[in-house]
């Protein structure tokens, strides 16, 4: 029922109300407030709309993190299409597979990868059209990104419910491939807001998104900062110097990352001599060591590490500081179900092991054209990890 509805467009449109003039969304040079986000965004979904883009329709993208690629994202909430972000660091047989599997209509390539999409695009009959993406030369079969965007219809309305898919993300190889993880924007939106309660985000809030927007883990801090209406400013690719460098200019104040990221970042710390400020971090997402813990404490005496629980199939499940207690995965959060089963699917005691089971709104609609790998998944009307 769209009454009840809140949709991925909708945080735009509010952060556009509420926070017109704060900024949104940070990429080297470019600097766009949420009202010239929202602008931009109603602009590319115009464009979508002009070149023959429904509800429903995949669009894929291969390409490292940009300003545009967040643009994407906002485009196809409005209209209703579902973004295909592809892991860059699969080889060309895996984008080939990942690309007949959802078949797009367009995809959109980075200068790295357009050589690779270029030759699988005519192995794949969805594909109607290629867009360059971050920059670069235009190769042969290849269209500007911005010849999309449209000032005719950027005015336009949709009625999108918020059930529908937003996007799919391609998880771990079962059986020899992946599958794709498909989510819809309610999955998102509910996502959101657990990480704000859990992280206490408000629109002073500067993320930096150091991880690759095909990661489920960038994707979901980035669109909570944003619900929260803070910033999120976008890197590339990681790089140690370049994210210290931008965690004191941009006064970071969240991100999350994987092992060895924080080694990584303290050490080319030590390498500056301490040429950096991290002190306005409040909160990081991730695991890592206890010494890197104490040591990034003592760069930012305010900031709280979390851990917890999560998948692309099922967003942030269980959640809490890693001080409270170490080792542990935190308590479900708030919109979470959690219980532990055994081989028959027969709740088990506290303290014994089983299989983490799920329900919630943060729980995927399914994987995209597999049927009975949904169904197995979501046995017994939970959703199996």
């Amino acid at each position: 029922m769209l009454v009840q509805d809140f949709t991925i467009y909708d945080v735009i449109c509010r952060n556009a109300q509420c926070h017109a003039d704060r900024e949104s969304i940070i990429f080297n040079d470019i600097r766009l407030t949420h009202s010239q986000f929202k602008e931009r965004c109603d602009k590319l979904a115009a464009g979508l709309v002009r070149m023959g883009v429904e509800k429903g329709d995949r669009l894929g993208i291969v390409a490292h993190n940009c300003d545009e690629f967040m643009i994407l994202y906002g485009a196809v909430a409005k209209i209703g299409a579902i973004l295909l972000p592809v892991n860059w660091r699969f080889q060309q047989n895996e984008v080939e597979f990942v690309l007949k599997d959802a078949t797009p209509k367009f995809v959109f390539a980075g200068p790295e990868y357009q050589k690779t999409v270029g030759e699988i695009a005519g192995k794949v009959d969805s594909i109607e059209r290629c867009y360059t993406i971050g920059g670069g030369d235009v190769p042969d079969g290849f269209h500007p990104f911005d010849t999309l965007y449209s000032e005719d219809g950027a005015d336009a309305q949709f009625l999108i419910p918020a059930d529908s898919g937003f996007v799919i993300i391609h998880t771990a190889a079962v059986a020899g491939e992946p599958r794709g993880a498909l989510l819809s924007q309610s999955n998102v939106v509910y996502s959101n807001m657990q990480i704000m309660f859990d992280n206490h985000l408000g629109p002073e809030d500067s993320h930096i998104c150091m991880l690759p927007l095909f990661h489920i883990a960038a994707l979901s801090r980035a669109m909570a900062v944003m619900h929260a209406g803070g910033k999120n400013v976008i890197i590339e690719r990681f790089d140690p110097e370049l994210t210290l460098r931008l965690i004191e200019k941009e006064k970071g104040t969240t991100f999350f990352h994987f092992p060895p990221i924080l080694q990584m970042l303290l050490t080319k710390y030590d390498e500056t001599e301490g040429d950096y400020d991290l002190s306005s971090l409040r909160h990081v997402g991730g695991l890592d060591s206890p010494d890197n813990i104490k040591r990034l404490k003592k760069l930012a005496p305010d900031v709280v590490l979390g851990t917890g629980f999560a998948q692309t199939e099922a967003l942030p499940v269980t959640g809490g500081p890693m001080e409270e207690r170490p080792g542990s995965a935190g308590r479900p959060t708030p919109l979470s179900k959690v219980i532990l089963v055994d081989d028959y699917d027969n709740e088990v005691p506290v303290g014994t092991p089983g299989e983490i089971c799920v329900r919630s709104p943060v729980v995927f609609l399914g994987y995209w054209g597999r049927d009975e790998d949904t169904a197995y998944t979501f046995r017994n009307n939970w959703h199996h990890t």
